[in-house]
């Protein structure tokens, strides 16, 4: 909801005649300190690649026309580049919502130079208004991009811009915690006492600067009364000024095994509860997400574009009409809309053209495909809905206060014989019941007249990685085969991998364990079946001569290496999905030797209610000896007070795994 449209009618407030009263700015564009030019590294963070000075954000309420009320940020963010790994902080890009009118988000007044020395001097190279690209990015998105002239190791670069916006409702997150470190990050946000704001800090950083600030301001505005006239009126408000800064902010490390890392980033959310005018009724603006249901059903590009037409009707009666049972039908329509249409690499929950004209041109980005596969489920009788989520890049949405910039992607659900069913169109890979691996994290929000609601989207995902490997000695060679079997979501891993950069790529992963043996010529296959891939690898290597043999059962596949690299560590993990690891050999004991020495039987378990459970276990039986390496997973989420245990739990597997099989000749 346009909440600057709702309040216009109520009050015409043009904007204050004076100026607020605040503290002096941090910086000015153009002043540039000799010291920031000769600065070689960041004292808090030696050897980053680049620094910011400052980031400096001011906020404000103004009416601009007939748009009634705005939300103006003026940001000024200055950068020093220590070598060439920063260059990047140069190229800059600003995405904005600029909705069918074309100004509904507004981006302007931009400034950017580069500075450095030059024969004792400072040389400033200025950003050409020519040098600023906008391109539509779709769904009335728009990006700017510029490149700042000039930038290179040693130099400082600035940037400032002014961004307008009608969502007062919820404004944009201030992030004082980057990829690389901050100096000083500081943002001042002015609301006059008739709004109502939630103001939350996020992340585990304590503030430097926390101040609150008010002062009398008169703002001049006009008043529509019962007699459609127009007077003018005098308003003397109360105007709130908080201060936030933080000073010497560590960069955001990214960690493995970490979903969104803007979720842990220290950050200002700040969201409008209510409203009340002088004398006036008081009104709640904060939806709750039952009326945030109720405006994506309604919406043209939401609601709307998932209903079934005479396209959607006659599309699914070709592809399901003679099938009986609903979730052939459900397969038969996503297998053919995943064909049909190709997913562009855009992630959105809005669909801005018909869905016919997005089946014809065979491209959309994941909201065009995904609204366009929920109208022919419904088109064929199936009660199928919108799903929107924050993929695993992009951030949880907030489970109590829906705002709908906390969604970036939609699938469709689908309910069959008493289950809810999702999919996913953006994927030729991706059978029915499976989504985008990006898109497991947390909870959904279904968009219904008939069963809104949160539904969980990492419920029963699962993958198995099994490796069955088969030796022999034969003559002077050790000959044998290695079948690696990924199934469920571990099979999207490998379908994706294959997909994005060949298959002798994938084959390059697998045969890195194998740096001892001769592999042959790989095979790979998928059944047509439950969602499965297959690849076999022929391996030999030469037997050494002696009395006693020494062989690593554990060699092709399971678990050699701890994925937990680092010491210690600040970000919960969050897996995707549960991941079942098992590793079988089979050694035939050559004629004339036998087994003088094999490892122990193991079996170690993680957790009170056993949440990884690892079993090693070795057994011959005539010349058959057989060695099983295997982890089982029940839990996808770790706190960081767990990772020392944890990551000592990986080494004593990589440990059992590294034990020999001892071979005597008898």
């Amino acid at each position: 909801m346009n909440y600057a449209k709702a309040l216009w009618p109520t009050l015409l407030l043009l904007w204050t005649s004076f100026v607020l009263t605040a503290q002096k700015a941090p910086m000015k564009f153009g002043k540039i300190d000799p010291s920031e030019l000769s600065l070689t590294d960041c004292d808090f963070e030696p050897g980053a690649a680049a620094l910011v000075l400052c980031d400096y954000g001011e906020g404000e309420f103004e009416i601009q026309g007939d748009n009634g009320f705005v939300f103006v940020l003026t940001r000024h963010k200055r950068i020093k580049l220590f070598n060439k790994a920063g260059l990047d902080q140069a190229n800059i890009s600003l995405e904005f919502f600029a909705g069918k009118s074309g100004d509904f988000e507004k981006i302007r007044n931009i400034k950017a130079a580069c500075y450095s020395m030059e024969n004792g001097a400072v040389k400033t190279t200025e950003l050409s208004s020519k040098e600023i690209f906008t391109t539509d990015i779709g769904h009335s998105e728009k990006e700017i991009k510029f490149a700042i002239p000039g930038a290179r190791e040693g130099c400082v670069i600035e940037y400032l811009y002014e961004m307008s916006s009608r969502d007062i409702a919820g404004l944009q997150d201030w992030f004082f915690q980057e990829d690389i470190p901050v100096l000083h990050s500081e943002y001042r946000l002015f609301v006059p006492d008739f709004f109502t704001f939630q103001k939350v800090l996020r992340g585990s950083l304590g503030l430097t600067i926390n101040k609150e600030n008010s002062s009398m301001v008169t703002y001049l505005g006009k008043v529509s009364g019962s007699d459609n006239r127009t007077r003018d009126i005098n308003i003397n408000a109360l105007t709130y000024q908080y201060q936030w800064a933080m000073d010497k902010v560590p960069a955001l490390r990214r960690e493995p095994f970490t979903a969104a890392m803007r979720d842990f980033a220290a950050h200002m959310e700040t969201q409008l509860l209510s409203y009340q005018f002088q004398g006036g009724e008081a009104h709640e603006v904060m939806p709750s997400y039952e009326k945030f249901n109720r405006r994506l059903v309604e919406s043209d590009d939401f609601g709307k574009a998932a209903k079934p037409g005479s396209f959607e009707k006659q599309l699914a009666g070709e592809l399901a009409g003679s099938l009986p049972d609903p979730a052939q039908k459900a397969g038969a329509i996503l297998k053919h809309i995943q064909e049909k249409v190709k997913w562009n690499g855009g992630h959105s929950i809005y669909c801005d053209q018909p869905t016919a004209k997005i089946y014809a041109n065979g491209s959309g980005d994941a909201g065009d495909i995904n609204l366009l596969l929920v109208a022919c489920l419904r088109a064929a009788g199936l009660q199928a809905d919108p799903v929107i989520l924050g993929t695993r890049g992009y951030g949880l949405p907030h489970p109590v206060y829906p705002k709908s910039s906390k969604f970036n992607y939609v699938l469709a659900a689908i309910d069959i014989d008493g289950k809810t069913l999702l999919a996913d169109a953006t994927s030729r890979d991706l059978p029915l019941g499976f989504v985008a691996q990006k898109c497991l994290h947390g909870e959904g929000w279904r968009v219904s007249e008939v069963s809104p609601g949160w539904i969980p989207l990492q419920n029963n995902a699962s993958g198995n990685q099994t490796t069955l490997v088969q030796v022999a000695r034969s003559g002077d060679s050790w000959t044998g085969k290695a079948t690696f079997k990924s199934t469920g979501y571990a099979a999207t891993e490998v379908l994706q991998k294959v997909n994005n950069d060949g298959k002798e790529a994938y084959f390059k992963y697998l045969l890195q364990p194998l740096t001892d043996w001769n592999p042959g010529e790989p095979q790979f296959s998928r059944s047509d079946g439950p969602l499965s891939t297959i690849a076999e690898i022929p391996v030999s290597r030469d037997a050494e001569d002696g009395d006693v043999l020494y062989f690593k059962p554990v060699f092709a596949g399971g678990i050699q290496d701890n994925p937990l690299v680092a010491e210690t560590r600040t970000w919960p993990l969050d897996f995707p999905f549960v991941t079942n690891s098992n590793y079988v050999l089979t050694l035939t004991v050559p004629p004339g030797f036998s087994v003088a020495e094999m490892p122990t039987d193991a079996v170690m378990t993680f957790g009170e209610k056993k949440d990884l459970v690892f079993q090693y276990r070795c057994s011959l039986e005539a010349d058959q000896l057989t060695v099983i390496s295997k982890l089982q997973m029940k839990r996808l989420f770790f706190m960081p007070d767990e990772y020392a245990e944890l990551r000592q739990f990986y080494s004593l597997i990589v440990q059992k795994n590294q034990e020999m099989v001892v071979l005597k000749k008898t």
